[in-house]
């Protein structure tokens, strides 16, 4: 009877364990690539078994800039997600090789040298600003100042961190004796000034032995410092300045405003503090504070003044120049809006979306938001004789000849406009029930009949014509536009986007659907072993690329998300992204890189290749 029990209990605990495996097993089969993307990677999901490829991608909005400086004739700004941009003139800004993925928060020029500081012990350096090599901090603390005095730099961070080094290269940790998180330094009048958390400061000579200072405020974290005429000034907390005469004895006064300050800088003879909701103020001698329009509503966080300009950074790609300091240009500049179109033609990406979201860029990676006047939703953008073309929500229809000047046009309907191509005979747009409308260059529109009363997601032109697709699976063709055509073919899933390459039209959809046609007539589907939604297509440097989601975008905010290529449109390799955004429009441009938005703009270093 014993035998039996223990048999009958062997046997239980194999069943037990058959069954988890075979509940383990698919969930191990899915895991992904452990790519090097620049977001904490989430728990995988099971969302297609599409091939993995390799890749990397950088986030070129909405990102913070956190720091600024200026020396050899040129202005270096830091950010997110590495991101270092140069100028000569404050204005004409390029992307740098920064080497890293970390964020950067500060910067400085000393010795022939730029060092920029950032997250995780981070520390670059450069001659010129624009290659950057990884210095040794030999720390994995956040780094958030860094100054350069007596032949020395200085960094701070949390924890009261404080770095020395005399080449930039290599750094040694000395003592601060605090343990607040230091945010800001500066070298003026001999000494070192750091402060941060709890209205802690300290000072020092030598850069080694500190010594902690009463400011005698309220214990607001202390953002920024500058030294000028009248003065030590620093600034942080909801308007709170403190004043001190030589760095060690410091007094408290208020500027006036609630908004909370970041940064300060003496420059054309004056202090300009900056903060939350672009405040900008200025002052003689640090007491009496004058309120500036900056022309921005995003945080600013720092600054820097060099050939008569002052350049002042900030949240969401702001960069500010000012030749006077009361008038501010706001030279680079982003959104926090879902964008939803993009294309790229007559030498510039331009990418629309919610609340009249437009941005343009030359070359993906700088981008400026430009002037819409209107509010309304846009959802698709094309480029062809010689100007952009832009549709959206309520029939909107607006046109420019290089994307920056905008002017509404009368389309002659109100229904939402979701599509835009430009082929043989002109522009052709389509939207909700079934609408399709023409025009030769932009300007005039003419509403023609589709035969269909579903909505129309995308449209392209290649060599057999105009081809829509919609919801139900619709797809509709035409010669020039003008008369249209229904291609019956049994998927009923919604298809939201087409494109057309080497290997013909090539249409997505719900569900990981694609489907194939040479000419725009017959169909066929592909297998893609894609279950994303897939949002849009486009045909750049002989590979299709497509979007994909989760869920409708107008449902949630939060998405898987991926990019898919292809050399035929039939074999798909996935490229995982890991913020839960939506991604709805891709477009390639002229110097090889692949541009995809949503909720953030994301470039790739290069079209990825299959394995």
């Amino acid at each position: 009877m014993k035998s039996l029990r223990i048999k009958w209990y062997v046997s239980i605990k194999i069943v037990l364990l058959l069954i988890a495996l075979t509940i383990i097993s698919p969930m191990t089969a899915v895991a992904e690539d452990n790519e090097p993307w620049h977001s904490p990677k989430p728990m995988p999901s099971p969302v297609s078994s599409a091939a993995e490829v390799s890749g990397l991608w950088h986030l070129r909005s909405p990102i913070t800039f956190f720091g600024a400086t200026f020396g050899k004739d040129i202005f270096v700004v830091v950010g997110e997600d590495g991101t270092i941009l140069t100028a000569p003139d404050g204005r004409t800004w390029t992307l740098a090789q920064a080497g890293t993925k970390e964020s950067l928060r500060a910067a400085t020029y000393g010795k022939d040298i730029f060092i920029a500081v950032g997250d995780k012990g981070t520390i670059l350096t450069s001659s010129d600003g624009t290659k950057w090599t990884a210095g040794s901090s030999g720390t994995v603390n956040l780094l958030q100042g860094v100054a350069y005095g007596k032949d020395f730099f200085v960094a701070v961070g949390e924890n009261g961190t404080v770095l020395k080094s005399t080449d930039g290269g290599t750094w040694k940790a000395v003592s601060s004796g605090v343990s607040d998180s230091l945010r800001t330094i500066i070298f003026a009048e001999g000494k070192f000034i750091a402060a941060g958390d709890n209205g802690i400061l300290v000072t020092s000579e030598d850069g080694e032995t500190w010594q902690k200072r009463v400011t005698g405020g309220d214990a607001y974290s202390i953002k920024g410092i500058a030294f000028g005429n009248a003065g030590f000034v620093a600034v942080g907390g909801p308007g709170g300045i403190l004043l001190s005469k030589d760095g060690e004895q410091w007094t408290s006064t208020k500027t006036g405003v609630k908004t909370w300050l970041k940064g300060v800088i003496y420059a054309a003879e004056r202090f300009i503090a900056f903060g939350d909701k672009g405040t900008v103020l200025t002052s003689q001698d640090g007491k009496e504070w004058l309120q500036a329009r900056s022309g921005t509503s995003f945080t600013l966080q720092s600054s820097s003044y060099g050939k008569n300009t002052l350049v002042v950074v900030g949240g969401v790609n702001t960069i500010l120049a000012s030749p006077d300091i009361s008038k501010f240009m706001n030279v680079v500049s982003g959104h926090s809006n879902i964008l939803r179109g993009l294309t790229f033609g007559g030498g510039s990406f331009v990418t629309v979306g919610d609340k009249g979201s437009i941005l343009s860029s030359k070359d993906g990676a700088v981008w400026q938001a430009v002037v819409s006047r209107t509010e309304r939703s846009l959802n698709g953008v094309a480029y062809g004789s010689g100007g952009f073309v832009v549709v959206g929500d309520a029939g909107t229809i607006l046109t420019s000849p290089e994307g920056s000047e905008w002017i509404e046009r009368k389309s002659g309907t109100k229904v939402r406009l979701r599509g835009i191509a430009h082929g043989s005979g002109g522009f052709v747009v389509v939207g909700d029930t079934g609408t399709i409308l023409t025009s030769s260059e932009g300007s005039e529109w003419v509403e023609r009949k589709s035969g269909t009363a579903v909505s129309l997601w995308g449209i392209v032109y290649g060599s057999g014509g105009f081809v829509a697709v919609g919801d139900a699976g619709t797809i509709l063709t035409s010669a020039d536009g003008s008369e249209w055509t229904k291609k019956e073919f049994r998927s009923q899933k919604a298809l939201k986007g087409v494109a057309f390459g080497s290997n013909g039209y090539v249409a997505v959809g719900d569900e990981g659907t694609v489907l194939l046609s040479a000419d725009g007539v017959n169909w066929r589907s592909a297998s893609s072993n894609i279950s994303n939604d897939l949002w849009s297509v486009t045909y750049c440097l002989d590979r299709y690329v497509t979007t994909g989601i989760l869920d409708s975008p107008e449902k949630s905010l939060k998405f898987h998300r991926r990019v898919y290529v292809s050399t035929d449109g039939e074999k798909w390799s996935a490229m995982s992204m890991e913020e839960s955004l939506p991604l709805l429009g891709v477009a390639c441009g002229s110097n090889d890189t692949v541009v995809v938005v949503g909720k953030k703009i994301i470039q790739s270093d290069a079209l990825p290749k299959e394995k």
